[in-house]
């Protein structure tokens, strides 16, 4: 996955997801990320709840995460997986 960064500039990895459901295939919009790494003057620690809610925020991050997790590819946009299937 790219790297992530927070709106403070933190650097966050090993985004971790919870509620993937088959039934909710294929846009997973009940999935979420409940934990990921921030990286704080070099040292890292477990998200906070404000950045994890910060985190989810981003839906397309979210999914990037889901896919990740199921081992298929996702291009960091619906726009970019259509392009894709154009070229």
């Amino acid at each position: 996955m790219k790297d992530y960064k927070l709106q403070s500039g933190l650097a966050v990895t090993d985004f971790e997801v919870e509620n993937i459901q088959d039934w909710d295939a294929p846009d997973y919009v009940d999935a979420y990320i409940y934990q990921a790494n921030v990286c704080e003057d070099g040292v890292w620690r477990d998200a906070t709840e404000l950045e994890l809610d910060e985190l989810n925020e981003d839906l397309d991050l979210v999914y990037s995460c889901v896919q990740h997790h199921l081992g298929t590819p996702f291009y960091g946009g619906w726009d970019d997986v259509y392009n894709s299937i154009d070229e």
